[in-house]
């Protein structure tokens, strides 16, 4: 009888020191809904981790960039970006986020959010029901970057094709936590970051023309394939004065002497009324 009571206590402690780590790290996979800081809470909240939230420090950053990685500072509507959310964080090894991408009075979801094709580490969960929100968050609380006090998420999100005009607002809010499976120690970073429309919003058109658009620095040119037929073309300075437009018949080139260093906009008209617009350097 002994004996069977020691190996009953021993299976109970066993389940008990299993289930400590199973408690600690409850949102270790994802954060609760609601959490990004756009609806007012962060993961500050008793029973989740300890700590007053620092508002936008200098560790951690907000990022807009297109499918390539190149940093963008407004958006075009109806195009694809990635979101980038970073921090460097030193003391603490594990780290977990939400953001959500919200119109600039907070009023709804601005877009739409999605997992990223060749990135790791972000799910993207849905608000309460009827509310028509969704959020990005962790999948693990591990670093996903070399330096074990930084990590990195990266999410896709598609501007709304008409946004009349507004401002898209993305919230994040960060943990960094030191990993002893406890609240205290943490600590929370609540970033929001807005960006602009794109002064060139209003020169890309919406029906898309597929040409090929490419600049001949040597002969000071843009040279055009693809297209059939007369089309107009035009040149943008990147805030959207139009700088020079002219005429191009079938694939052929289009002169920018004259126009000065620097980046700028093409777009061209084809008679059938698409559009086929690229940014350029000269």
């Amino acid at each position: 009888m002994k004996k069977k009571a020691i190996l009953i206590g021993a299976a109970l402690l066993g389940a008990a020191i299993t289930a400590i780590p199973f408690q600690s790290f409850t949102n270790s996979t994802g954060a609760p809904a609601g959490r990004s800081g756009s609806d007012g809470a962060t993961c500050a909240a008793a029973g989740c981790h300890g700590g007053t939230p620092v508002s936008n420090p200098s560790y951690a950053s907000i990022n807009l960039t297109d499918m390539g990685l190149n940093p963008e500072t407004t958006y075009i509507p109806g195009k694809t970006y990635l979101i980038n959310i970073t921090i460097n964080d030193p003391g603490h090894n594990a780290f977990g986020f939400q953001a959500s991408v919200r119109d600039k009075l907070n009023t709804k979801d601005f877009g739409s959010i999605a997992q990223a094709s060749g990135f790791s580490g972000v799910k993207i969960i849905p608000g309460p029901t009827g509310t028509n929100k969704k959020y990005a968050t962790h999948t693990n609380p591990s670093p996903a970057v070399a330096d074990p006090s930084s990590d990195v998420w990266v999410f896709q999100w598609t501007a709304p094709a008409n946004s009349e005009g507004d401002a898209v607002k993305i919230y994040a809010a960060i943990n960094s936590a030191n990993g002893d499976g406890g609240s205290g120690g943490d600590k929370i970073s609540v970033l929001t970051r807005t960006f602009d429309k794109s002064p060139l919003a209003s020169i890309a058109g919406q029906n898309t023309a597929v040409l090929s658009i490419s600049v001949d620095r040597w002969n000071e040119s843009l040279k055009v394939e693809g297209l059939k037929g007369e089309a107009e073309i035009q040149v943008f300075s990147l805030t959207g004065q139009l700088l020079r437009s002219g005429k191009i018949q079938g694939d052929g080139r289009f002169s920018i002497q004259g126009i000065g260093s620097g980046a700028y906009a093409a777009r061209v008209i084809t008679g059938g009324g698409m559009v086929s617009t690229v940014r350029f350097v000269k």
